[in-house]
């Protein structure tokens, strides 16, 4: 599940390439740009079970309140936690990638990605979110 179109934001990032590169370079950015790509058998529905379907009542008000709870949640983390889950779920960085940047495990970042994905959910459901 892509957050950035649950929360219904017309901007997300996305794998970079090389016209990235090259507007970064106009800019005299280049030494900003970092290849992000997607795991070769990239699956990311692992949110799915954590956000309600945004479509089923198209209220502003609830995704209002969804961005709110997201907000909220991302705010009470660990900071460490907070980049991992972040990482994962709205810069769509493989598990490696996170891995090797806070040089953790893969399993250890697998296990605080399904930790966390438990407590967004349980987050969720006590904001009064319908999953």
């Amino acid at each position: 599940t892509n957050m950035g179109a649950e929360l219904g934001a017309t901007t997300s990032v996305f794998p970079s390439d090389e016209i990235t590169k090259e507007f970064l370079r106009a800019q005299g950015r280049e030494e900003d740009y970092t290849e992000l790509s997607a795991d070769a058998d990239a699956v990311y529905d692992e949110m799915a079970e954590c956000l309600p379907d945004t479509d089923a009542s198209g209220e502003l008000s609830d995704e209002i309140a969804l961005r709110d709870a997201i907000n909220s949640f991302l705010a009470s983390l660990p900071s460490r936690t907070r980049v991992v889950f972040m990482q994962r779920y709205w810069y769509f960085c493989p598990i490696a990638a996170i891995a090797r940047d806070m040089s953790m495990s893969e399993s250890d970042v697998k296990v605080t990605l399904m930790r966390t994905r438990n407590r967004f959910r349980e987050h969720l459901e006590k904001e009064g979110i319908v999953l």
